[in-house]
């Protein structure tokens, strides 16, 4: 049973960093775009990139909030197994 709580634990800890890994390369995306936005010439092309980059910064945004949400719903998820653990061992020292 702990073998399985730790490679679920395992798991969601690697699925945060790739989206602490996302989040970090969208915003440096984001930034880039920004830059070629600044100095861009006042075109067609202008809008476009500004576009471009207003999409990579709401999708730093939003992988960013997801990362802390997840990281917080993780932690708490992770403190309930390892309690549902002692529990379950404390009743059994009481049966036995």
């Amino acid at each position: 049973m702990k073998r399985e709580v730790l490679l679920v634990g395992v798991v969601l800890i690697v699925i945060y960093f790739l989206v602490v890994s996302a989040a970090i390369i969208s915003n440096n995306i984001f930034d880039k775009s920004w830059k070629e936005f600044k100095e861009g010439e006042l075109d067609e092309t202008k809008s476009d990139k500004k576009n471009k980059a207003h999409f990579w910064y709401k999708a730093s945004v939003s992988l960013e909030n997801f990362s802390r949400i997840y990281l917080k719903a993780l932690v708490i998820g992770y403190l309930m197994a390892i309690i549902e653990q002692l529990i379950e061992q404390g009743i059994s020292h009481l049966f036995h």
